[in-house]
């Protein structure tokens, strides 16, 4: 399933004939929950970026990344997609199949300023350290020459390990970490 959200208007902020540049991003999901927090995440970055950017949103359950029908689509959209959000629920790694198919769908040589976000649950119980599936999917990011940028579950303690790993990650940039933390503004009707 994909979606294309662009600027009402077709100038840039600055007053020019300017169209806002194509951003496409990935988002792989576990469940609604899951699904809803990386929904959340888009359009926070559409109310940031929508001068600017024209997204074009592809979303692909995580379960069906071993169907022989969507896997080679949804590999693809990663493959292209400037950036990639995968957001999980109650599991505290990936399962090495998806972790091969992930690293194989985020391998895009000669494609620079490319990001995975990640968005773990912690409420598992685990504390002291960043959750594992943080781990890989940052070694993934690495391996694709990617930038990584960790999310934990808002409203849970941040884990020292998981701020330490933030801070150590060189292609975090401020702004999207800010949009990751800033309230979603009221609902337009």
């Amino acid at each position: 399933m994909s979606s294309t959200v662009a600027s009402p208007w077709s100038a840039a902020a600055d007053g020019s004939d300017a169209a806002p540049q194509p951003c496409s991003v990935a988002v792989i999901y576990d469940d609604a929950a899951s699904r809803g927090r990386a929904i959340e995440l888009c359009d926070r970055l559409i109310h940031h970026f929508w001068q600017e950017l024209q997204f074009r949103v592809n979303w692909w359950k995580s379960a069906h990344l071993d169907d022989a029908d969507i896997a080679p689509a949804a590999a693809w959209s990663v493959r292209h997609a400037q950036i990639v959000i995968f957001s999980a629920v109650n599991r505290s790694e990936l399962p090495a199949a998806q972790q091969t198919w992930l690293q194989a769908a985020l391998a895009n040589p000669g494609e620079d300023g490319r990001m995975l976000i990640g968005f773990a649950d912690t409420s598992s119980g685990q504390t002291g350290a960043a959750p594992p599936l943080l781990h890989t999917l940052h070694t993934c990011a690495l391996l694709a020459g990617m930038d990584f940028l960790p999310h934990l579950t808002p409203g849970l303690d941040v884990l020292a390990g998981a701020a330490r790993h933030a801070r150590g990650t060189a292609g975090m940039t401020s702004v999207l970490s800010s949009i990751l933390h800033q309230p979603l503004p009221p609902p337009r009707l």
